[in-house]
């Protein structure tokens, strides 16, 4: 069973307001992240979470968003910013920590606004909030059009013959804001049907710019994101 701890940590405060869309949420995070080394107050809080359970060590692979082992990170939780090393397990969608003794806590996702590792800003998104499934999203690009990533791993289980056991797959799925609500998108057929006002500026700048949907396809979504926002703009 999960035991519960309380973790003390040395943290830079921030107060944020409660309750904020996609938008403010971002926008607060990315303003936290740039602020927190220049606060020096560093008041002490207890945190609540609950001891991390590993994973089947027959599986290949790891459950951990870029890497397996603590990054330095920051974390925006209760109206604090915490500068502090952490994993992101995108299997559970959890932000774990490190205890002094040598465990490991997964913090309450709920009571998280957003966190930074391995220079990527994640934000928190309620299930009632512009379409989006809950979870931790990527904020890829954060301008009008703004557009974020969901990833995320599977276990799959297939025992063979050369000792493989099991896997950890992982998926990212790619969403765009278009008028208060986000799509999915997965290539250039889908992410030009959401931004049609544009398509034929954007199809233009697509072969100018040799762009690649399937090579980095991230970059391309950010690519395409921007140019849109300077087409409208110049409207």
């Amino acid at each position: 069973m999960r035991s519960t701890f309380l973790f003390l940590f040395c943290c830079l405060f921030y107060t944020i307001a409660q309750g904020q869309t996609v938008d403010s949420t971002g926008k607060s995070v990315a303003f936290a992240l740039a602020r927190y080394e220049a606060l020096n107050n560093n008041p002490e809080r207890l945190y609540n979470g609950v001891e991390y359970i590993s994973y089947d060590r027959r599986l290949t692979g790891h459950s951990f968003f870029a890497s397996d082992s603590m990054q330095n990170g920051s974390i925006q939780a209760n109206g604090q910013v915490f500068a502090l090393p952490l994993l992101y397990d995108i299997v559970r969608d959890e932000v774990v920590l490190a205890h002094p003794t040598g465990y490991r806590m997964a913090l309450l996702s709920d009571r998280i606004q957003g966190f930074s590792v391995q220079g990527h800003t994640f934000i928190r998104v309620d299930s009632t909030q512009q379409g989006l499934p809950t979870g931790f999203y990527d904020l890829l690009y954060n301008g009008p059009t703004q557009l974020v990533a969901h990833h995320t791993k599977a276990i799959v289980i297939n025992p063979s013959a050369n000792g493989t056991y099991g896997v950890f797959d992982p998926k990212t799925t790619y969403y765009i804001k278009k008028s208060g609500r986000f799509y999915p998108i997965k290539n250039k057929k889908t992410l030009f049907v959401v931004l049609e006002n544009n398509k034929k500026q954007l199809t233009a700048f697509t072969r100018k710019e040799k762009l690649k949907f399937k090579q980095d396809i991230g970059t391309t979504f950010i690519k395409l994101a921007k140019a849109n926002d300077e087409l409208t703009q110049s409207l």
